[in-house]
Order: structure tokens, then C-alpha cells, then sequence
């Protein structure tokens, strides 16, 4: 097992693409892109690859999401996907 050689890589923070974060938030990946180049965003960038990780993104959502919960309408699919996201990091 992976696990058993590479000790402590359950520590690893989940990574997600710009790809991956736009399907989960049902956004355009250009939205991310754009989240990104003006900084609201934070990411990891290994060369051209461009890396979120699921504390930056749940930051970033704890920064943006109205206050006001009647202000944002989410359906189940999406509220499903968002919960993916390890809530415990995130609230």
C-alpha cells in the first residue's frame, strides 16, 4: 500500500485543478482563472500547473458567499458537490 510506504501523506491537502474547481462550483473555469489572476483566489502554481487547494478554496467561499443565505439559491447537485469539500477546514 501507497500509505505504508509514504508515511504522514494523509497530511497531503486535496488539490484540485482549475478544471476540477469550476465542475464543482459549476462555474467557467475562465471565472476561476480570472478569481485567480486578480489575486481573490490563492493558489499553488508548480511551473504552468495551477494547483487549489481545499483550504484555499473554503476560504475563499467563507470570504465571498453572502451573509444572507436567502441572497444565494444553490440547487441539490450543487449543494451536494460543495459538500464534498471537507466542511470541517471550511466552517
Amino acid at each position: 500500500m501507497i500509505e505504508n510506504r509514504y508515511p504522514g501523506l494523509d497530511r497531503i491537502p486535496k488539490l484540485f485543478t482549475v478544471e476540477e474547481l469550476a465542475d464543482l462550483l459549476k462555474m467557467n473555469a475562465w471565472t476561476i482563472r480570472n478569481h485567480l489572476a486578480y489575486g481573490d483566489l490563492e493558489c499553488f502554481r508548480l511551473g504552468r500547473l495551477i494547483r487549489i487547494s481545499e483550504q484555499q478554496i473554503c476560504n475563499w467561499l467563507k470570504e465571498n458567499l453572502d451573509p444572507n443565505p436567502k441572497a444565494w439559491i444553490v440547487d441539490e447537485e450543487q449543494r451536494r458537490r460543495i459538500n464534498k469539500l471537507d466542511t470541517e477546514h471550511c466552517f
